[in-house]
């Protein structure tokens, strides 16, 4: 599977770090300050991408995150589209891959028979998964090393083990699907393979089983992607009907590299606390109440973990999985149990003719003094190598005129097309990141003319790819309100590979700063995983790329108002600066140095201490240390990103 992507980025930060310590060896006296500040600002970067960080950059420990047993997530057995499940990678190898030794998988559960009304269970091979499944750890085809699971059939627990050569279902006999929590325990001894099956701390059966190691193996080549999940909630590859989902309540996961239980118990009265043959450890209590769509916390302290998961919400209401305040240690409350209401069907096509974004602003003054009562309304589309522009019909008009500018507020002069219809396509205008159009519609009527109340346009962005080596990093701004059609991590992973590569390969991890707490989001794109954190116009954005990546994207949209795009800062500290992502609006086409954006922003010389351009080309920054006007006085351009380095002397709350 390779390493994850947060590796990944880390690793090219370190190396623009040592390149950058090379290059500088020479450097002294004066100079030394400069070093040494770029250097503190590449390490503090490769720092935050290093995933050993507990508060790195999938989020590990969520704002808020207490345990205490106050939430359980709730499932709704959609079993399509990779939604309504917990997904937990497990190669490469994390303490959460168990089977290679004894182990116990243990929960409560709560669920009724009429949502999970899959046929009762029969013992033998890899039967288990025709219930409706709640724990899926299968893989495609031979199981190589081996694989298990668990599923309510008939409401009966059924739990079956396969070692690669032969596999077992046991089934057991107590019914668990009756509204109420019970807490399932399950073990199973390496050795000889023998499984036992606990509900509410009593033997409900046992029997042998296959021997061996049953865990994935590592660097596992497949063709399924969801073969190196842990899997909660789902059957992994939504493969058909005949495999159905879980439906119901899920609290306090548990996998340990122990055999537990051997004979009656008392299930536990409140959550668990880890110790040394914790594996995984999910409280389930990250909440808040409503829909679960970030990092499922590991609370194990395993060595070599955490073990994360990611929740994949969605589905035709009743979505899933949300976060229920029924738990097992607050006592059951009365939860509605809501019938799904249709199949629900999830599309990564990207609409190519999207319906505008109405984001009401400055309305341009008309060039007639006797204009209709309503000016028309101006949306964009990309199709292919053309913007496509659409409007809305304004009163008495008899033809629109198209205008066509390369600054963002161009003042509309000489028409560039004259038409009667409500659309023009401009043809082969995009894929050159030298040139950006921007485009105004007016409505002729027969007392003078009358300008749409918006203006669209166009932006090309190069991109570096990969090579053979590895993976380039990236950076873009999202200059245009594209929300119509990218509003998400993920669409705009998918945007990009629309234009050229390969699906869910060539864009591999996407990164947002949150300068509030000094650290990234991030959303692995290849796997699902991560923090899959929303797009709003003016956003700075890395992204790791193959080498198969497009040489340029384009983002077709509105152009935002002078004065509707804007960046909350977060100040410095006595310690050291804080580092900003931003990127330079539009309306700021003033500043064109590193030095005049680093002025513009506070106190002259002393709020901003550097400011970084990433170079993608050389996958190298620019720096300017703005505190000693020394370094690279870099261009700067509107609808670019750059990053500030912020003292606590002088930060305005927002800029501009």
């Amino acid at each position: 599977m390779g390493n994850n992507g947060v590796v990944e980025s880390s690793v090219l930060l370190r190396r623009a770090a040592l390149f950058r310590l090379s290059r500088d060896r020479p450097m002294a006296g004066p100079f030394a300050p400069k070093r040494l500040a770029q250097l503190a600002i590449i390490i503090v970067l490769a720092l935050m991408l290093e995933p050993s960080h507990a508060r790195g950059p999938f989020n590990l420990v969520p704002p808020g995150y207490k345990q205490g047993g106050s939430y359980s997530l709730r499932f709704y057995g959609h079993g399509v589209n990779d939604i309504d499940r917990v997904k937990i990678p497990i190669d490469p190898h994390v303490p959460a891959d168990v089977g290679a030794s004894d182990f116990t998988l243990e929960a409560w559960v709560k669920a009724t028979l009429p949502q999970n009304p899959s046929p009762p269970c029969t013992p033998g091979n890899d039967n288990w998964i025709y219930g409706n499944i709640l724990f899926d750890r299968d893989v495609w085809g031979p199981g190589d090393f081996g694989d298990f699971g668990l599923s309510l059939a008939n409401g009966r627990i059924a739990f079956g083990v396969h070692n690669g050569t032969s596999g077992t279902t046991l089934c057991g006999a107590r019914l668990v699907a009756d509204g109420a929590w019970h807490h399932i325990a399950l073990t199973r001894r390496r050795a000889d393979g023998f499984l036992r099956l606990f509900v509410d701390g009593q033997v409900d059966v046992q029997g042998d089983g296959p021997d061996g190691d049953v865990s994935y193996r590592d660097g596992r080549a497949t063709s399924y992607p969801n073969d190196p999940y842990l899997v909660l909630g789902a059957e992994k590859h939504d493969a058909r009907p005949a495999y159905p989902s879980y439906s119901g309540w899920l609290d306090e996961v548990r996998l340990s590299t122990v055999l537990r239980y051997s004979g009656a118990f008392t299930p536990p009265s409140q959550p668990f606390t880890p110790d040394a043959y914790t594996a995984a450890l999910y409280h389930l209590d990250e909440g808040p109440e409503g829909a679960c769509t970030g990092i499922v916390v590991d609370s194990s302290g395993a060595v070599g973990g955490p073990s994360p998961g990611v929740c994949r919400y969605g589905g035709a209401p009743p979505a899933g999985p949300v976060y229920s305040t029924d738990s097992p240690f607050t006592g059951s409350t009365s939860t509605p149990t809501p019938v799904l209401s249709a199949t629900p069907t999830r599309s990564l096509t990207l609409t190519s003719t999207p319906a505008a974004t109405p984001t009401q602003t400055n309305t341009p003054a008309p060039t007639s003094t006797s204009a209709p009562p309503q000016p028309c309304r101006l949306s964009a589309a990309k199709r292919s190598s053309d913007v496509v522009l659409s409007w809305t019909a304004a009163p008495n008009a008899t033809a629109y005129r198209v205008y066509r500018g390369t600054t963002p507020y161009f003042v509309p002069s000489t028409p560039y097309a004259t038409t009667t219809d409500l659309t023009y396509t401009d043809t082969g205008v995009t894929g050159d990141p030298t040139m950006n159009y921007s485009y105004r519609v007016s409505a002729v009527h027969p007392t003078g003319e009358t300008l749409c109340d918006n203006r669209v346009g166009e932006f090309d962005v190069a991109l570096t790819a990969g090579s053979i080596r590895g993976a380039a990093l990236n950076d873009l701004a999202i200059p245009l309100d594209v929300s119509a059609v990218i509003t998400d991590a993920e669409g705009l992973a998918n945007w990009i590979e629309a234009e050229g590569g390969v699906p869910f390969a060539t864009v591999r991890q996407l990164l947002k700063w949150d300068a509030s707490r000094q650290t990234f989001l991030a959303w692995d794109h290849r796997f699902g995983f991560g923090d899959n954190f929303a797009i709003a116009t003016g956003d700075f954005i890395l992204m790791t790329l193959n080498r198969d990546a497009p040489p340029v994207t384009t983002f077709v949209g509105r152009v935002p108002e002078p004065g509707e795009v804007s960046f909350g800062l977060s100040p410095g500290a006595a310690r050291g600066c804080a580092l900003n992502f931003i990127s330079l609006p539009f309306d700021q086409g003033a500043l064109t140095t590193a030095d005049q954006l680093s002025d513009a922003i506070g106190i002259p010389d002393i709020t901003v201490i550097q400011a970084l351009d990433w170079d993608a080309t050389r996958q190298n920054p620019l720096v300017w240390l703005n505190v000693f006007g020394l370094g690279n006085n870099f261009p700067t351009t509107p609808g670019f990103p750059y990053i500030v380095c912020l003292s606590a002397t002088g930060v305005p709350p927002v800029w501009p």
